[in-house]
């Protein structure tokens, strides 16, 4: 395979695959406890280990990439992902399905980061920012359209069916990659020169990365601009996003669903459209800060309409908003921290500012749940509107000083040429 489009190909495929993996066990899960006999709380921490082994392996994959090429690397993550999914047919404990998730989280880890790396080696500057959409916008497709078909395998085939047929097909993906890794254009580009490592490297990686973007003001703030923005997004997309439009505009639960699927609509579009205006913006500070605010005002808007009570149509127009230009957001971040960063520290700075992201991710989960549920429940057992709000209103709060510091009228690149 010695295109790289067609190997970008496989790695796009092999990163919706990853969200595949990712909702599949969840689909099944709830059930799966009842049957073993687990508890709500250990269900929710066994459920959460694949997204801590996902977040906090971020930079290790990073520096993987960075040393091994993103080709080799994503064949690894995608073999282990195999075996998480795997183990999780013979999953009858709680340590076994444990394992899997937490097989899994490490293993999907690598597929994201990986596509992003290849992408910035194997292309032109130029097409960055078009590729960074691309893979963003399949990967929600992955997650938009897996849960439906899923459930039909899974009543069709069972369980074991379709986590022997989601285990071999990761294990396909793992192994055209591998046998095309001689064609990674990684070590021809950026030159390395050893295909091993050592765990000390990785973790020296992770420092010179976290050090160079605390050392960076504008990297920082950058940065910080993903993390909040990839926070927010997850967070009213795979938890409070429902129960809080349903709470707030009296809508029924399939009307508050079809909501939220309008945000991962509007994520879709803004992740290819977002990479067009990153790539003719070349960087401008203006045109980020100016997108930035757009994306503020959205959410303020949102929570407006939550604050009044408004109607489900509002609330679908505002959904898509907020999906469309928080993924301008992201999309121009992630292209500008490329451009920002020597290319032979590309892979372990955007490694390490994805593994913030999903910590941010974590927090703002565990934060936002602390302060809804200072407020009491009503007769119907829901939490009030102002809850949802207050825990959004500060992380928005943390946005607004973030987007006043950074520098305007100017290009935003330190990279060394």
């Amino acid at each position: 395979m010695r295109s790289p489009w067609a190997l970008f190909a496989i790695l796009c495929l092999s990163y919706c695959f990853g969200t595949i993996v990712r909702i599949s066990s969840v689909l099944v899960l709830p059930e799966l406890a009842k049957e073993i006999g687990i508890g709500a709380a250990l269900l929710g921490f066994l459920s959460s280990l694949f997204f801590f082994a996902y977040a906090f392996t971020q930079s290790m994959w990073g520096s993987i990439c960075g040393r091994i090429g993103p080709v080799r690397a994503c064949s690894i993550g995608l073999f282990i992902a195999s075996f998480g999914s795997y183990i999780f047919i013979f999953a009858n404990n709680s340590f076994l399905l444990g394992l899997s998730r937490l097989f899994s989280g490490l293993g999907t880890a690598a597929l994201f980061i990986g596509t992003l790396i290849f992408a910035a080696v194997a292309f032109t500057s130029d097409r960055y920012p078009l590729l960074v959409g691309l893979t963003m916008s399949l990967g929600n497709i992955g997650t938009a359209i897996a849960v439906a078909p899923l459930g039909i395998l899974l009543d069709t085939i069972g369980v074991t069916g379709v986590f022997l047929c989601l285990s071999s097909s990761t294990a396909l993906l793992a192994c055209i990659l591998w046998f095309s890794r001689r064609y990674d254009p990684y070590e021809e580009k950026i030159g390395y020169t050893n295909k091993t490592f050592a765990f000390s490297d990785l973790f020296k990686d992770t420092r010179d990365a976290l050090f160079m973007i605390l050392s960076e003001r504008t990297l920082l703030l950058i940065v910080g601009t993903w993390a909040t923005t990839t926070a927010t997004i997850i967070t009213l997309q795979s938890l409070w996003g429902v129960i809080w439009v349903e709470t707030a505009s009296g809508a029924s639960v399939g009307e508050a669903r079809g909501c939220v699927t309008w945000v991962g609509i509007g994520l879709i579009l803004g992740a290819i459209s977002g990479g067009f205006i990153t790539k003719y913006a070349k960087g401008k500070s203006n045109v980020f800060i100016l997108i930035c605010f757009c994306s503020w005002i959205s959410w303020l808007t949102w929570c407006a309409l939550s604050f009044f009570s408004a109607d489900i149509f509002y609330f679908n127009i505002s959904g898509f908003s907020v999906g469309l230009l928080s993924a301008f957001c992201m999309v121009f971040a992630s292209s500008t921290i490329k451009e920002m960063v020597p290319a032979s520290k590309t892979a372990a700075i955007v490694g390490m500012s994805n593994m913030l992201n999903f910590i941010a991710v974590i927090i703002l989960q565990g934060v936002s749940g602390i302060i809804i549920g200072l407020f009491p429940k009503d007769a119907l057992g829901n939490y009030p509107t102002i809850g949802y709000e207050t825990a959004f209103g500060i992380i928005l709060l943390c946005q607004l000083l973030i987007y006043i510091k950074i520098p305007r009228g100017k290009t935003l690149m330190l990279r060394e040429k």
